[in-house]
């Protein structure tokens, strides 16, 4: 269970439920249900598409998008390249982070664990 309480978002809560042990066949599905209806798409495939669905059900539109590429394709060609190539023009180094959107993701889920943690000084994992 997770909630956001804060900066606008009010009310909105996530109830999540694994079972990795049902006889069921398998679904791969995450739902979004709202006051005028809902959106469906696979958990776990980042090429399905997204249903968008009134009350009863039925389907409004299909929202269909190309397959990302790999989140680590960039760096990973890039220190290929300063592996295996001589020259620095044809590595075509590209350095893809200083850590400023590592720092300002932090700040952010700082802020939205704040109300649950108190703070993440040192020890935070160790309070009750």
């Amino acid at each position: 269970w997770a909630s956001c309480s804060s900066n606008g978002c009010r009310g909105a809560s996530v109830e999540c439920t694994w079972d990795f042990a049902s006889t069921e066949s398998p679904i791969d599905e995450l739902v979004f249900e709202g006051s005028d209806g809902a959106l469906k798409m696979a958990g776990m495939s980042p090429n399905g598409s997204v249903i968008v669905a009134d009350m009863s059900g039925n389907t409004k539109q299909e929202l269909t998008f190309d397959m990302p590429e790999h989140t680590a394709q960039r760096l990973i060609q890039a220190v290929t390249n300063d592996l295996l190539l001589d020259s620095e023009e044809e590595r075509q180094v590209d350095y893809l982070s200083f850590g400023e959107n590592a720092v300002r993701t932090q700040k952010v889920m700082d802020a939205i664990l704040e109300s649950y943690y108190g703070g993440r000084e040192m020890g935070y994992w160790a309070r009750t």
